[in-house]
Protein backbone atom coordinates (compact mmCIF):
# COMPACT_ATOMS: atom_id res chain seq x y z
CA UNK A 1 0.00 0.00 0.00
CA UNK A 2 1.09 3.74 -0.79
CA UNK A 3 2.04 5.73 2.27
CA UNK A 4 1.98 9.07 1.31
CA UNK A 5 3.32 12.54 3.56
CA UNK A 6 1.27 15.90 2.38
CA UNK A 7 2.78 19.17 3.35
CA UNK A 8 0.75 21.57 4.78
CA UNK A 9 0.90 23.84 1.84
CA UNK A 10 -1.16 20.47 -0.01
CA UNK A 11 -3.76 20.88 2.59
CA UNK A 12 -4.26 24.77 2.27
CA UNK A 13 -4.08 24.35 -1.74
CA UNK A 14 -8.24 22.78 -2.06
CA UNK A 15 -8.73 26.44 -0.21
CA UNK A 16 -6.95 28.63 -2.50
CA UNK A 17 -8.37 30.95 -5.14
CA UNK A 18 -8.95 28.35 -8.35
CA UNK A 19 -8.81 31.18 -11.28
CA UNK A 20 -5.47 29.98 -12.04
CA UNK A 21 -5.10 25.83 -13.95
CA UNK A 22 -2.08 25.19 -11.98
CA UNK A 23 -3.97 26.09 -9.19
CA UNK A 24 -6.80 23.99 -10.08
CA UNK A 25 -5.17 21.06 -11.65
CA UNK A 26 -3.17 20.84 -7.82
CA UNK A 27 -6.54 21.09 -6.01
CA UNK A 28 -8.02 18.41 -8.10
CA UNK A 29 -4.71 16.22 -7.30
CA UNK A 30 -4.85 17.20 -3.43
CA UNK A 31 -9.10 16.08 -3.71
CA UNK A 32 -8.19 12.95 -5.42
CA UNK A 33 -5.44 12.05 -2.64
CA UNK A 34 -7.98 12.95 -0.09
CA UNK A 35 -10.17 10.18 -1.70
CA UNK A 36 -7.67 7.75 -1.83
CA UNK A 37 -6.99 7.98 1.40
CA UNK A 38 -10.74 8.32 2.50
CA UNK A 39 -11.26 5.24 0.89
CA UNK A 40 -7.91 3.68 2.21
CA UNK A 41 -6.12 2.83 -0.63
CA UNK A 42 -3.51 5.35 0.22
CA UNK A 43 -2.01 5.44 4.20
CA UNK A 44 -1.59 8.80 5.48
CA UNK A 45 1.22 10.12 7.37
CA UNK A 46 1.23 12.98 9.54
CA UNK A 47 3.83 15.33 12.08
CA UNK A 48 4.47 17.54 14.03
CA UNK A 49 5.54 20.11 11.72
CA UNK A 50 1.66 20.17 10.33
CA UNK A 51 0.50 20.69 13.80
CA UNK A 52 2.84 23.95 13.85
CA UNK A 53 2.31 24.86 10.83
CA UNK A 54 -1.47 24.65 10.67
CA UNK A 55 -1.70 26.23 14.43
CA UNK A 56 -0.87 29.62 12.67
CA UNK A 57 -3.19 29.21 9.64
CA UNK A 58 -5.06 32.40 10.03
CA UNK A 59 -8.59 30.80 8.76
CA UNK A 60 -10.11 29.11 11.27
CA UNK A 61 -12.35 26.69 9.88
CA UNK A 62 -9.55 25.66 7.23
CA UNK A 63 -7.37 24.98 10.49
CA UNK A 64 -9.99 22.91 11.51
CA UNK A 65 -10.55 20.78 8.61
CA UNK A 66 -7.07 20.63 7.97
CA UNK A 67 -6.66 19.19 11.76
CA UNK A 68 -9.30 16.39 10.86
CA UNK A 69 -6.79 14.65 8.54
CA UNK A 70 -4.65 13.45 11.81
CA UNK A 71 -7.08 11.03 12.75
CA UNK A 72 -6.72 9.32 9.14
CA UNK A 73 -3.60 9.34 9.61
CA UNK A 74 -1.98 5.53 10.39
CA UNK A 75 1.89 6.81 11.34
CA UNK A 76 2.56 10.05 13.34
CA UNK A 77 5.82 11.14 13.28
CA UNK A 78 7.46 12.95 16.61
CA UNK A 79 10.42 15.52 17.24
CA UNK A 80 13.67 14.13 17.32
CA UNK A 81 17.33 15.58 17.67
CA UNK A 82 17.96 13.30 14.08
CA UNK A 83 15.32 15.60 12.59
CA UNK A 84 16.08 18.52 14.11
CA UNK A 85 20.45 18.04 13.33
CA UNK A 86 19.49 16.79 9.29
CA UNK A 87 17.10 19.82 9.13
CA UNK A 88 20.25 22.38 10.17
CA UNK A 89 22.17 20.97 7.46
CA UNK A 90 19.59 20.97 4.91
CA UNK A 91 18.87 24.75 5.70
CA UNK A 92 22.79 25.31 5.30
CA UNK A 93 21.81 24.61 1.04
CA UNK A 94 19.21 27.83 1.57
CA UNK A 95 16.02 25.28 2.58
CA UNK A 96 13.58 27.02 5.02
CA UNK A 97 13.73 25.00 8.50
CA UNK A 98 10.03 23.64 8.05
CA UNK A 99 10.47 22.71 4.99
CA UNK A 100 13.71 20.96 5.95
CA UNK A 101 11.64 19.09 8.29
CA UNK A 102 8.57 18.52 5.67
CA UNK A 103 11.52 16.40 3.76
CA UNK A 104 12.63 14.31 6.62
CA UNK A 105 9.53 12.95 7.81
CA UNK A 106 9.22 9.85 7.02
Amino acid sequence: MIRIYLDTCCYNRPFDDKSQVTIQLESNAKLFIQKEISNESYQLVWSFILDYENKFNPHKEQQKNIQRWENKAVFYCKPSEEIAEKATEIEAHGIHKNDAIHILVQ
